[in-house]
């Protein structure tokens, strides 16, 4: 199981199912880590959102 900030991606082993289907985990992280990196980089870089702001004044709370 790969946790992505709060979004968990499991490769199924952990059930077994008699209709399991063909999920390639490694094939869905490669395509999510990227869009995700994006969609930070430009909340990071666009004025005015909550990302910016924070970046901006130097706040940050985990």
């Amino acid at each position: 199981m790969v946790n992505m900030g709060g979004v968990y991606i499991s490769s199924g082993s952990e059930q077994q199912s008699t209709q399991r289907s063909a999920i390639d985990s490694n094939g869905i992280l490669k395509q999510l880590k990227p869009a995700i990196i994006s969609v930070v980089s430009e909340q990071a870089q666009r004025p005015g959102t909550p990302l910016w702001k924070a970046i901006k004044d130097g706040r940050y709370t985990a």
